[in-house]
């Protein structure tokens, strides 16, 4: 299972699924409306707010899961990248779900670890 709990949604299955009763309330042109609809074979899941509000909760405790890993890798990378005149001084592991990848290059701030063409200033390069 993934960061979202994915349901599955089931269909009311019936005999007639348009058949109504109108039955007269005694006022004009008033009529009570219900369902019809012979046999049911599936009752299928409610559109309720109890249903609606479960899907909120499982869209939110993903987005907080994604919220942490995302904080989480932020914290790795802020802890391993060099600061100003600082120098790299290793390897770093990452990890995102079940894939570990170890930093090879990275350019710091001094121009000599550049490649040519590039310098102090562009972009912070970093290869796994």
């Amino acid at each position: 299972m993934g960061i979202f709990s994915k349901k599955e949604w089931k269909r009311r299955e019936t005999e007639f699924p348009t058949r109504r009763r109108l039955t007269p309330t005694g006022q004009e042109n008033v009529v009570d409306v219900a369902r019809e609809e012979g046999l049911v074979m599936e009752d299928g899941d409610a559109f309720s707010p109890s249903t609606m509000n479960d899907l909120e909760e499982r869209i939110e405790a993903a987005l907080d899961a994604i919220q942490a890993t995302a904080s989480a890798a932020q914290t790795t990378a802020n802890a391993a990248m060099p600061k100003a005149g600082g120098k790299f001084t290793g390897a770093v592991t990452a990890s995102a779900g079940a894939a570990n990848k170890t930093v090879r290059n990275v350019y710091t701030n001094t121009a000599a670890s550049w490649p040519a063409g590039y310098g102090v200033g562009d972009i912070l390069l970093v290869t796994v």
